[in-house]
């Protein structure tokens, strides 16, 4: 049984003697040739033709869209969905260009302009981090190979052999030195009532995700506060129970304290939803900076828990 079927699409154009021509290769593989007098009238043409072709007139939109509802339809994870639809978006820039135009080339481009751009998630020059990048790599491809499948698109040649740099370097971390200075201005923050304070020394001694942190309901607090139940994590292995150490389980009680059971643990901000990761990278960011220490992410806060062996005691 033969590959996934291309589809309809046009290729060119292509000098030909002294002319222009564009190949239009119909759903069945049947090829036709038009000619134009000049490079600007073809390209024109074929901008044209393009629109009414079943595959070509894709838009990376049009196939996101798609890719949606067929998770929908599986009953995939929305999360997982979600974060395949942001970094494809991240990544290609532009949801209104053309799928069949993104090449290697295009996307070798726009890995470039990505990490030379200033953003959250960046590294200590500024920049996004080549990690960030990798990962929004990873999710296209993916993204590519099922459009491919479908006979949206046709694979970029030589898509596997794109990489990115330093993929396996990490998140940015904090030295013991700097999360021992971390957690003491995050505690005495989090003593005044700093919300932004508790969760983000919450996440250096759990070690836990910031969605893990961020969607836990009041219920998921467990034998007097010593217990906080992961639900629903990243990965099956990811379900587990944390052992709440001090002053954490303090904190945790506090806001707990009066609330319904299915409440979220840390108060949300508005149509009773979880608070947001950007949210609390932002506060982490904030507290890094009283504490004059490396800036760096949520994540790299877990990075720097699991560096230390969860030995609270000493970081404390």
């Amino acid at each position: 049984m033969g590959g996934p079927r291309r589809g309809a699409r046009v290729r060119g154009p292509y000098a030909h003697r002294g002319k222009w021509q564009l190949h239009i290769v119909d759903e069945f593989g049947g090829t036709s040739v038009a000619t134009y007098d000049d490079k600007a009238t073809a390209e024109f043409e074929k901008a044209r033709i393009r629109k009414d072709l079943p595959t070509e007139g894709l838009t990376v939109a049009d196939a996101l869209r798609a890719y949606r509802e067929q998770a929908e339809k599986r009953k995939r994870r929305p999360r997982g969905t979600g974060t395949l639809v942001s970094a494809v978006r991240k990544l290609v820039g532009d949801e209104g260009m053309l799928l069949c135009d993104v090449s290697r080339r295009f996307l070798e481009k726009r890995i470039d302009a990505r990490l030379s751009s200033r953003r959250h998630g960046k590294d200590e020059a500024g920049h996004i981090s080549p990690v960030t990048v990798a990962s929004e790599l990873r999710q296209t491809k993916r993204f590519l190979r099922w459009c491919s499948e479908r006979g949206l698109c046709r694979l970029p040649a030589r898509l596997e052999a794109l990489r990115v740099e330093a993929e396996g370097e990490g998140k940015e971390q904090l030295s013991i030195d700097e999360a021992r200075a971390f957690l003491t201005t995050a505690a005495e923050m989090a003593d005044v009532g700093d919300l932004g304070a508790k969760c983000a020394a919450a996440v250096l001694l759990l070690g836990v995700r910031a969605r893990e942190l961020l969607e836990r309901t009041v219920r998921d607090l467990d034998d007097g506060g010593r217990v906080l139940w992961i639900k629903r994590a990243k990965t099956k292995r990811g379900n587990r129970k944390v052992r709440v150490p001090e002053p954490v389980r303090s904190w945790l009680l506090q806001l707990a304290d009066g609330r319904a059971t299915t409440g979220y643990l840390i108060p949300g901000v508005r149509n009773g939803r979880p608070r947001s990761s950007s949210w609390l990278r932002k506060e982490v960011a904030r507290i890094c900076d009283e504490a004059q220490v490396t800036v760096v992410c949520t994540h790299g806060l877990r990075g720097t828990h699991s560096t230390i062996a969860e030995e609270a005691g000493v970081v404390t």
